[in-house]
C-alpha cells in the first residue's frame, strides 16, 4: 500500500517519507526494496541503537538508489533515536535531514501527573535537549516526538510550546487532528515576525554608518561577530 500511495502522494505535491521497519526485525531490507522510489524523499527507521545501523541504512539504500537511476544520496533519512544515545556523533552520519526524539515508555504516567505535559517531561529535559542541541549543530531538522493524548488538544498545545521552547523545531502527529495545533505552534507568529524585520533594518542601518552597536527597545545588539 505504501509502495502504491508515495508516487500519487508525491505527485499531488507532497514530500513523502515512509517509515519501515527496524533492522532488528529483519524486514528493513525487503521494506526497502518495495518502497525505494524516484518519488520518495526519505524514509524513517526506528530504534536506532548504534552507528553501525545508521551506516547499514546506508548500505542497503545506495544499490536501491542506482537500479532506479537516482544519485546515491538522494534518499533521505530521518532516525528515530533513543535519548542515551550520543546524538552528537550520530547526527552526522549520511543521509540523515532530521533528529527524530524516540518515544520514552509512559503509558499511564501523564494520567498521574495530572494531565501536566510539562510535569511529566520534568525529568526528561535533558534527554530532550540533548536532540534539540544536537541537530542544531549538525544543522538538520530536530523533530519532536508525538504526543499521544489525541484527544487532549489543550495537553498537545502546552507539549508542542515546551518543544518549541527547547529547541525543536517540528513535532510528530500520531492523529489527522493534531496536525493544525502542531503547525500553529512552530509556525512564527506575526509580532515576531515584524520584530525580526525591525532588527534587520536597524541593523542594516548601523552597519552603513559603520556603527558596532545599536540599541532596540531598550536592548544593546552589537553588529560585529
Amino acid at each position: 500500500m505504501a509502495a502504491e500511495w508515495v508516487p500519487r502522494l508525491a505527485a499531488a505535491g507532497r514530500r513523502v517519507m515512509v517509515r519501515v521497519n527496524s533492522l532488528d526485525t529483519g524486514l528493513t531490507s525487503q521494506e526497502l526494496d518495495m518502497v525505494v522510489c524516484p518519488e520518495l524523499a526519505g524514509i524513517s527507521v526506528g530504534k536506532g541503537d548504534s552507528a553501525w545501523d545508521l551506516q547499514q541504512v546506508d548500505r542497503l539504500l545506495g544499490p536501491l538508489e542506482s537500479r532506479i537511476g537516482i544519485p546515491r544520496g538522494t534518499i533521505r533519512w530521518w532516525p528515530w533515536m533513543k535519548p542515551a544515545m550520543d546524538s552528537s556523533r550520530l547526527m552526522m552520519a549520511p543521509r540523515i535531514s532530521a533528529h527524530c526524539r524516540g518515544r520514552i515508555r509512559r503509558r499511564g504516567l501523564h494520567q498521574r501527573h495530572g494531565g501536566d505535559p510539562n510535569r511529566f517531561w520534568r525529568g526528561c529535559y535533558y534527554a530532550r535537549s540533548a536532540v534539540a542541541v544536537a541537530a542544531r549543530a549538525a544543522r538538520v531538522a530536530a523533530l519532536d516526538g508525538p504526543f499521544v493524548g489525541f484527544r487532549d488538544p489543550d495537553g498537545l498545545r502546552t507539549d508542542a510550546g515546551t518543544a518549541r521552547q527547547i529547541g525543536f523545531t517540528g513535532k510528530f502527529a500520531i492523529h489527522p487532528a493534531q496536525i493544525d495545533i502542531i503547525n500553529e505552534t512552530f509556525s512564527p507568529h506575526p509580532d515576531d515576525v515584524e520584530y525580526a524585520r525591525t532588527v534587520v533594518a536597524a541593523w542594516e542601518e548601523a552597519e552603513s554608518a559603520g556603527r558596532g552597536s545599536l540599541s532596540i527597545d531598550g536592548e544593546c545588539w552589537t553588529c560585529q561577530w
